[in-house]
């Protein structure tokens, strides 16, 4: 364990190499699992709201358990938190495939969530604690290039084997297992774990910075909306199961490509006036979809673009937050963040399996349209005023 001023560049790197390669390899895991589910509810032939509500479960655990993770890293150490998430995920995936009961993947999904927030959120304090400030947002940028290209991995694996039998569950679990790995010679490299004693508190980050932390709710809702209901939508809409993963695969490959664009932009240009031009394009390219679902060549590209710029509200309000807190709460920081993804999260699924229930399919793409529209304009509204959401800077 190390002070990140005492590394040396090779150190500082080869330290945020080995935890971006983990996650990037956790996120092959990730892209099998949420359209695991989903396809799942759906060949069982339960209401898309049922389907919501399960990843609303897993929202939850994140609201939850995100402002305890840094107590946790203090008291048993990041790269042990890290391991015990990548290896109860394995048990988790392994017992959702034997026991076939719609309760029991309730269950089973709250479970996966406390797993996936303790990765999340040592992962970024992380990171976080050992990027510079001048170029935080390209390190942002970087790592959710290797979080998103792990899931595109994984999307793309799901759309060659297909999400029935032990194959997809199997490569899962191998592919969390294998996560472990870069962490072994990593150990000496891993920064002070934080300074939290007790579970941190989110409402005063939020009104800290708010335009930086309501960004992760919009990001939660329309990302978690994406991952385990786009496919539903395309299946809905008159697709294959194949071609519906295919659109996922598209979206995946935009989350890919934009994030280290808008991290250097992040660096550059005033992060609040991106934020809000990141959601704004985000809300056209949500109404263009249901007109191009039959037009493969437009359609692929529009979820491209939108799965390209929706993520800058991720990296960007990330940078953001991190710019705005510094020291022993900059942990504070980085959870309150993941647990306002984790409220998008929770109410961002049930919202759009609710609406595909009341206009199928295209009441998702209307609930993303809400999401990103309103808040591009509640930011350039604050950004006129010049003023953040409550008057601070953030």
């Amino acid at each position: 364990m190390r002070n990140p001023e005492e590394l040396s560049p090779q150190d500082r790197i080869r330290s945020l190499a080995a935890i971006m390669t983990a996650i990037g390899v956790a996120g092959m895991g990730m892209g099998f699992t949420g359209p695991l589910f989903s396809y799942s509810f759906e060949a069982a032939g339960y209401p898309r709201t049922i389907t919501g509500l399960n990843f609303a479960v897993f929202a939850l655990a994140i609201i939850l358990f995100a402002p305890v993770v840094p107590m946790l890293m203090r008291k048993y150490g990041t790269v042990n938190i890290l391991w015990t998430s990548q290896a109860t995920m394995v048990v988790f995936l392994i017992a959702f495939r034997l026991l076939d009961h719609w309760a029991i993947w309730f269950v089973l999904r709250f479970l996966m969530g406390l797993s996936m927030t303790a990765l999340f959120v040592s992962t970024e304090i992380w990171i976080n604690t050992i990027a510079r400030e001048e170029s935080r947002g390209r390190v942002l940028g970087v790592y959710t290039v290797f979080l998103s290209g792990g899931f595109t991995v994984g999307v793309s694996i799901l759309y060659f084997v297909g999400s029935a039998g032990w194959a997809p569950v199997l490569i899962s679990c191998a592919l969390f297992a294998a996560a472990s790995l870069p962490l072994i010679p990593a150990r000496r490299l891993t920064p002070p774990s934080p300074e939290a004693e007790k579970r941190w508190p989110v409402l005063p980050f939020v009104k800290g910075a708010p335009s930086a932390l309501i960004a992760g709710i919009i990001f939660g809702a329309v990302e978690m909306g994406i991952l385990n209901l786009l496919n539903v939508y395309g299946v809905r809409s008159g697709l294959s199961e194949s071609a519906a993963t295919l659109m996922l695969l598209s979206t995946a490959a935009g989350n890919l490509v934009g994030p280290p664009i808008i991290g250097i932009l992040a660096d550059r240009v005033n992060r609040r006036a991106l934020l809000a031009g990141c959601a704004g394009v985000g809300a056209i390219t949500s109404m263009l979809i249901p007109a191009l679902v039959y037009n493969p060549l437009f359609l692929h590209l529009v979820l491209f673009i939108n799965g390209g710029i929706i993520v800058g509200l991720y990296v960007v309000g990330l940078t953001l937050a991190s710019e705005r807190f510094k020291g022993k709460d900059l942990a504070g920081a980085n959870a309150a963040f993941i647990t306002m993804y984790g409220i998008g999260a929770l109410f961002g699924p049930f919202m759009g399996g609710v609406a595909m229930d009341i206009w199928d399919p295209n009441g998702l793409m209307v609930v993303f349209f809400g999401l990103a529209g309103a808040y591009a304009l509640l930011v350039f509204a604050r950004i006129r005023r010049g003023t953040s959401l409550t008057g601070g800077a953030a």
